[in-house]
């Protein structure tokens, strides 16, 4: 599919060009998500907060993940960064190109932000943390929603 190639290149391209201006998650922040995500994904996990993000997306998104980094419009609060470490985490085990398909198939199959199946799973998972459901391992429920595609 070419505009999931074209996804992809323009995902690399930004993740590339950021990188450098991005900085490790604190610790406070890595031990409250130890329990929900791998220490690999802690780890390589980088962020920009208060950047004007590079493309034109809508209104009410305040982050978005180039792989396995973050930019966001604004300091970043817990639940939205646990929302962008789910795409770090689908990032990682789907890699760029098969996340960039998945993400455009998901699109044109819904026509919804909300509906695509890979924002689909971080809400839930979102939605999970901020219940207070305790620790839960992130990637074992983002490998069960990839199994249902």
């Amino acid at each position: 599919m070419a505009a999931a190639a074209l996804v992809a290149w323009f995902i690399e391209r930004q993740r590339d060009r950021w990188h450098h201006r991005a900085e490790p998650i604190t610790q406070e922040m890595r031990q409250r998500l130890n329990g929900y995500f791998s220490e690999e994904d802690l780890g390589r996990v980088r962020l920009a907060e208060n950047v004007r993000l590079p493309l034109p997306i809508l209104p009410g998104v305040a982050a978005i993940t180039f792989d396995h980094l973050v930019l966001a419009r604004q300091p970043v609060w817990e639940s939205l960064l646990f929302h962008e470490l789910v795409h770090v985490t689908q990032f990682r085990l789907l890699g760029v190109r098969q996340f960039s398909e998945q993400y455009v198939q998901g699109f044109l199959q819904t026509r919804r932000y909300e509906s695509i199946p890979l924002e689909a799973c971080a809400f839930a998972l979102e939605e999970r943390f901020l219940r207070g459901a305790g620790p839960f391992p992130v990637e074992t429920e983002v490998r069960r929603w990839l199994s249902l595609r």
